[in-house]
């Protein structure tokens, strides 16, 4: 891992996919220092709950593979966004919901 812990947040639809085992990617607009090898954080936020949108649910994954921002490019993907193939490893349900 080269950097620390990129903690992203995940509507629940997308959310329940990832903790299924449905889905192994995130697309995502590149606005950090990513690499392959770095480890995310990924927090189900629920944009519904105004009070407190995170539910204390999150997933640590890593990332296997990213294409385009100058990695691998695929036609058709905006140059400012990557699409990341990960591996979860740890699905957690707490009661940590702030930073």
């Amino acid at each position: 891992m080269f950097n620390e812990p990129h903690k992203l947040k995940v509507w629940p639809p997308l959310f329940k996919q990832l903790w299924t085992g449905e889905k192994d990617f995130e697309y995502r607009n590149n606005d950090r220092n990513i690499y392959e090898g770095d480890e995310l954080w990924l927090r189900e936020y629920d944009p519904h709950h105004k009070k407190d949108p995170y539910t204390g649910k999150w997933i640590k994954a890593i990332i296997q593979k990213i294409w385009g921002c100058g990695w691998e490019e695929i036609p058709g993907l905006p140059e400012t966004h990557v699409i990341m193939k990960i591996k979860c490893f740890d699905f957690i349900k707490s009661e940590w919901k702030k930073e």
